[in-house]
């Protein structure tokens, strides 16, 4: 059994792709971690501030909200931010 490590606190969501070969986590931590299935390397990381949830569409691109309001999409291959776009006011303190 694999062991994926690399988050602080609790891990709030995880997805994997279409294809089963990676996993997204996100959590408390503001992290999001993407993950190889087959071996459990860490893949890349993004800070993000506080993550609430991850999914992942068609295995290619990450998508993950914020506790701020936003939305952002992540390419996994490239580990690059794609978009980030505000869909609601935010939590309030």
């Amino acid at each position: 059994m694999l062991q994926f490590q690399a988050h602080h606190g609790t891990v709030n969501a995880v997805a994997l792709t279409d294809n089963g070969e990676i996993m997204v986590s996100c959590g408390v931590d503001k992290q999001l971690c993407a993950w190889s299935v087959e071996d459990g390397a860490l893949l890349f990381t993004a800070s993000l501030g506080c993550v609430y949830t991850c999914l992942t569409l068609s295995g290619l691109i990450v998508l993950c909200g914020t506790d701020s309001g936003y939305l952002h999409a992540w390419d996994i291959a490239a580990h690059a931010r794609l978009f980030v776009v505000q869909v609601h006011p935010g939590m309030e303190p």
